[in-house]
């Protein structure tokens, strides 16, 4: 009975050593080591903490790009005092639709980028494109997916332009 015991005992060992030399063999093999990424957080950190000191400033949004829209639809019946509240109302929306198209500045500017600006400016050069691109990927799939320039304006200091090729979501 104790040889038994003994040659199962050397059994169970050797394969427990036999099992842990397969282990360390297929540990052995060499991972493919993978595609180093930017360090995407601690960039985006970075520009984030730089810009947030800057003061927060309204801009207009873009003109758009089209023929002015037509006038309201008149009602079927008008009387008299319906028709000169509608020119009214036509003539206040016409003047308003014009009034968007008149902002743009073309002079050369004379403003100094403050220290602000200009560290803003700075790490925002620093943003690897790969990494918002990646990050603007999540947007809807009409913005994500044809290519696009996504531009940072910083006053005006800087225009920083990140340029996408379109992609679907991985």
């Amino acid at each position: 009975m104790v040889k038994a015991y003994i040659a199962v005992s050397l059994l169970l060992l050797s394969l427990a050593l036999y099992g842990r030399q397969i282990a360390c063999q297929t540990q052995l093999t060499p991972t493919p080591i993978p595609t180093p990424t930017p360090l995407c957080a601690s960039q985006f950190a970075l520009v984030n903490h730089a810009c947030s000191f800057l003061p927060y400033t309204l801009i207009s949004p873009p003109a758009p790009s089209g023929p002015p829209s037509d006038p309201p639809s008149l009602p079927n019946v008008l009387e008299p005092e319906d028709h000169s509240e509608w020119q009214q109302l036509y003539h206040h929306e016409h003047h308003h639709h014009h009034h968007h198209h008149h902002h743009h500045n073309h002079r050369p500017s004379r403003h100094t980028p403050t220290p602000v600006e200009m560290d803003c400016c700075r790490w925002l050069r620093e943003v690897d494109t790969l990494c918002v691109c990646d990050l603007l990927v999540h947007l809807p799939a009409f913005l994500a997916k044809p290519a696009h320039d996504y531009t940072v304006v910083v006053a005006e200091a800087c225009d920083i332009t990140y340029s996408c090729s379109g992609r679907v979501r991985p």
